[in-house]
């Protein structure tokens, strides 16, 4: 461009902002996976035009992937993401979006790994409730009325025992105390071992 030409125009640099482009992206549906890997990595937002003609990864290139992400649906196979990634991005970022996006739908998943967190914690919690549960017992058994002289009573509390095995096996682990104590007390009754239940 000549410099006449040059001296009748406005020149203004801008920056890309990924925390600006994100907080549009939000408002304008861009897709979820395009989001997270530009929270991860906000340097690929944008790369330098190469000198020679092949994609590059841009705000309006990052868009369009969006698009054609929402276009194929979560069903995407690592052919058709590869070809898509590789002719909206640069070579390196289309490579580092194909493999985030393998990452997160390998087993590994974080919502997978609450789901089972969360699971041996209901667990957990269901076999501490039957151990109070079976320790309540075993003290009204003893001390309650009427007194079981210790052979009596350790013969009962091993059935007790055996009960609660039973129970902590029960696949219904997410019973409140109450429910808990009332199987309890119907599984004792069912072998006749006298209670104050």
């Amino acid at each position: 461009m000549s410099s006449a030409l040059l001296n009748r125009m406005v020149h203004v640099h801008l920056r890309v902002s990924h925390r600006d482009w994100l907080e549009w992206a939000y408002e304008h549906a861009i897709h979820p996976r395009v989001l997270e890997y530009i929270q991860n990595r906000p340097d690929h937002l944008w790369s330098q035009p190469p000198k020679h003609e092949e994609p590059f990864s841009s705000p309006r290139s990052w868009h369009m992937l969006s698009d054609a992400l929402h276009e194929y649906g979560e069903q995407i196979n690592e052919e058709s993401l590869g070809v898509l990634a590789f002719g909206c991005l640069s070579p390196h970022h289309a490579g580092q979006f194909q493999a985030f996006l393998k990452q997160l739908r390998s087993k590994y998943q974080l919502s997978s790994i609450i789901f089972q967190g969360l699971q041996h914690r209901r667990e957990l919690e269901w076999n501490i409730a039957c151990d109070c549960i079976l320790a309540k017992f075993l003290f009204d058994l003893k001390f309650g009325t009427p007194r079981l002289n210790w052979t009596d009573w350790y013969r009962k509390s091993k059935a007790c025992q055996a009960i609660v095995c039973v129970l902590k096996s029960n696949s219904t682990r997410t019973c409140a105390n109450v429910v808990f104590r009332q199987a309890f007390c119907q599984a004792v009754r069912r072998t006749r071992i006298e209670t104050c239940c």
